[in-house]
């Protein structure tokens, strides 16, 4: 895989009628707005690209990123916001007859669960695993108990770091997710970007065309190979996770690297 050059990366933006953003270290850094984030969406917005606001991050429910994104500026509606959480939901009601779970997750994910109908239970048919800072030694040994009784094991994202203020990164959902697989030796079903189930999700909830999609975000293992994946326009920016070192020593390149979000403005026709 090689980069395009400008003339055939501003060719492919021709096509672009739809751009799934990121939103950790590509619009803003935890309560942040980076300065450019306002303008580059006017700029989308005046060009008609419709914008579809993706998060691997499960530790907030729609409602609470609607709420946060508004509270930063942004102007939006809530269903343009899709969240591996959201994937997880829309996989389990058209691919399963589950109705009770075993939940890892946040408050916020659980209130999700539950509007949807979901039964949080302890003697789940599945454990589902999302990010969650209220993870406990007990709930780690009720879902190990399950998956070694054969239960599926489903996780919202493989995200391994989350980008902090400062330069910092936490520890994600990728890295708590290994006690229970090593443990157990259970493969876990991933949902959130890269992975296909949340693809499927997206094409079922909303209408475009892949030809016609493009992605921008901060991390070369998510963003940039669920571009790379399923053949549509990947745009790398360096606000956050991904430098051009990592791209260097990747075998998963970017269609384009950009500074900053706004960059892509001097590019669209």
């Amino acid at each position: 895989m090689c980069m395009l050059n400008k003339d055939v990366f501003c060719e492919r933006l021709k096509r672009v009628k739809c751009i799934l953003l990121d939103l950790d270290g590509t619009l803003y850094e935890e309560d942040r707005l980076f300065d450019c984030t306002l303008e580059f969406l006017e700029g989308l917005d005046r060009a008609g690209i419709q914008i579809i606001y993706l998060t691997n991050n499960s530790s907030k429910g729609r409602s609470d990123y609607f709420s946060k994104l508004r509270s930063l500026g942004i102007s939006l509606r809530e269903d343009e916001i899709y969240s591996s959480g959201d994937a997880t939901l829309d996989y389990l009601r058209r691919c399963t007859d589950f109705s009770r779970v075993f939940l890892l997750g946040t408050p916020s994910l659980e209130a999700a669960f539950v509007k949807a109908g979901f039964e949080l239970t302890p003697d789940g048919q599945c454990v589902v695993m999302g990010f969650d800072r209220t993870l406990t030694y007990d709930k780690l040994n009720q879902a190990y108990q399950l998956l070694v009784s054969g239960v599926p094991f489903i996780v919202t994202h493989p995200d391994t770091l989350c980008p902090m203020k400062d330069g910092r990164f936490d520890i994600d959902l990728g890295a708590l997710m290994q006690p229970l697989i090593h443990a157990t030796g259970v493969k876990p079903l991933i949902i959130g970007k890269p992975h296909a189930p949340l693809i499927d999700g997206l094409l079922a909830k909303f209408s475009f065309d892949l030809d016609s999609l493009a992605i921008m975000g901060d991390r070369l293992y998510t963003d940039i190979r669920t571009g790379r994946d399923n053949n549509f326009l990947s745009i790398l920016v360096l606000t956050g996770e991904a430098s051009r070192d990592d791209v260097a020593a990747s075998s998963v390149v970017p269609d384009f690297i950009l500074e900053r979000n706004v960059d892509l403005l001097r590019y669209l026709p």
